[in-house]
């Protein structure tokens, strides 16, 4: 009898487009979009053997002991500097004004609002208590609430919606950033070459999702997990990693993780996301760390 093959969901990305030719007829690949409605079923039900997953969902999911591990293939990362907007029409603010002003973001613990976040409290300096934060959903892991002083709005809000409207002074938008609407812009006045010159400085890639791998899978099929980092290996090494300006935008290895995944606990620690501090080290099963080598 022909042996089912195991499941994979992911994006659509340069290097996933790569690896989902190269591999063969022992992975399928499973079709969502968009990919981050994948993140809570495999996350609660491991609904598929491989999948890709929102680091900071990830971080929430290991420290309240969900059965998914962390393979060290990064899927997904962009610079966030851009996705802090405001509206033109009732006055951009400067970076360094966010200070008593109000903020959406889509939900408190994703991931790109953690990256911006961290870039305000470590880059400009910005006092995040002193910030009226606005989420507008839940987060990936159940047994997460927002912090105190984070207002849920109203059920069915969104949060473009409500910067549209002058309902926030700014918002953290990324994908869901409204592009027809001209006034909405980064209130940062060149969001690119302050996310170079970051980068300059601290060594840290904004991760945004990574590949985990269910429990069930890591157990029992150790050898197919391998084929599958080795295949994202080969699939970067033929041209499917991103690269902006020499910036490796698709690390894969404990070691060319380790810098930005130090630096994601420690601002998610400070947000209030995980209630303890943990350790890049701390991310990978032992057989894991035996598997991809």
């Amino acid at each position: 009898m022909t042996e089912k093959p195991f499941t994979v969901a992911f994006g659509d990305y340069p290097l996933a487009t790569k690896l989902r030719n190269l591999a063969g007829q022992e992975f399928a690949f499973v079709d969502v979009k968009p990919v981050t409605k994948t993140f809570k079923p495999m996350l609660d039900h491991q609904a598929y053997d491989i999948g890709e997953m929102a680091s900071v969902t990830l971080l929430q999911g290991k420290v309240y002991g969900h059965p998914v591990h962390m393979l060290p293939i990064t899927m997904l990362a962009r610079f966030q500097q851009r996705t802090l907007v405001g509206n033109t029409d009732f006055g951009v603010p400067d970076v360094t004004q966010l200070e008593g002003k109000t903020v959406g973001v889509r939900s408190y613990a994703q991931t790109t609002g953690v990256w911006v976040r961290g870039l305000l409290s470590h880059n400009y300096g910005v006092d995040l208590r002193k910030i009226r934060w606005i989420s507008f959903e839940d987060a990936h892991v159940a047994e997460f609430r927002d912090p105190a002083g984070v207002t849920r709005a109203p059920e069915g809000s969104k949060v473009a919606a409500f910067l549209q409207e002058g309902k926030v002074d700014a918002a953290i938008i990324g994908n869901e950033l409204p592009k027809d609407d001209a006034r909405l812009q980064p209130i940062l006045a060149n969001p690119e070459a302050d996310a170079f010159a970051w980068y300059e400085r601290t060594g840290v890639v904004p991760i945004n999702h990574v590949m985990v791998v269910s429990e069930s899978m890591l157990d029992r099929h150790p050898d197919k997990v391998r084929d599958f980092y080795r295949l994202a290996m080969a699939a970067k090494a033929d041209g499917g990693g991103r690269v902006e300006q020499g910036i490796d935008m698709n690390p894969i290895g404990f070691e060319a993780l380790e810098t930005s995944l130090q630096f994601l606990i420690e601002i998610a620690r400070e947000q209030g996301l995980i209630p303890s501090s943990l350790a890049p080290a701390d991310l990978f099963d032992p057989r894991v760390r035996e598997i991809c080598t």
